[in-house]
């Protein structure tokens, strides 16, 4: 199986933010069976409620429909996080786009601060007819939930996907914790970082997140310096 992981600097602008999306989308071939894409990868990085609102999507949206036609056109699975727009609510949701099928993981937002929280605290399996593959979706800094970490761990997936936002900090290293993971499921994991961001002072953004595939508890891609992608076959 061949893998692909992500790696663009996500901005405040939808329309700069999905020509960099498409432009990786439709420069893979139909070699190339699964694609990452970052957290938020064409909505904008989360800020005060009101900004998520305005940029928030549904899944009807007509750049998810021609994310999935070109998922249909290239014979390849595509993933990537969105704010979501679903039944009045906000989520912070991840997509699996096959052919003429959505998957979807959703993360609820607090009405008052930036912290996410699965939809009723249940992590959920993918199951992928093409991939032939039981994928377990989760967003961001997911993996320091204990209890996610927990379930990934004992439902066997096998592979993950973590469309993210968030940089290495001090307090947490996203890619040490799923290296960790991954040696227990033995499993891939396919990090695509859209910023690695961080704030300081409420609004500042740094670009500084690493995309990365993870094997058998190593990681054997790594790209944090540019925009671009990494490409694998496992």
């Amino acid at each position: 199986m061949r893998v692909k992981s992500l790696r663009y600097e996500i901005t405040d602008s939808v329309e700069e933010n999905e020509e960099k999306l498409f432009s990786h989308l439709e420069a893979s071939t139909d070699a190339t069976d699964l694609i990452v894409g970052p957290e938020a990868a064409f909505t904008g990085v989360f800020r005060e409620r009101e900004f998520i609102e305005s940029h928030a999507r549904t899944i009807n949206d007509e750049s998810i429909e021609k994310a999935l036609e070109i998922a249909g056109e290239k014979n390849s699975s595509i993933v990537f996080g969105i704010a979501e727009d679903f039944e009045g609510e906000l989520y912070n949701s991840a997509l699996l786009l096959e052919s003429e099928s959505i998957q979807v993981y959703r993360q609820i937002e607090h009405e008052n601060n930036y912290s996410w929280v699965t939809e009723h605290g249940e992590p959920v399996i993918w199951s992928s007819e093409k991939l032939e593959s039981k994928i377990f979706p989760n967003i961001c800094s997911d993996i320091a939930n204990r209890g996610l970490k927990d379930y990934v761990e004992d439902s066997n997936p096998d592979m993950v996907v973590t469309p993210s936002n968030y940089g290495e900090t001090e307090y947490f290293d996203l890619q040490s914790n799923w290296q960790h993971v991954s040696k227990e499921i033995d499993a891939p994991v396919i990090i695509s970082n859209g910023g690695g961001f961080f704030q300081s002072g409420g609004n500042e953004f740094e670009f500084d997140g690493s995309s990365a595939i993870i094997e058998g508890g190593e990681t054997i891609a790594e790209m944090s310096d540019y925009e671009g992608s990494i490409e694998v076959k496992l």
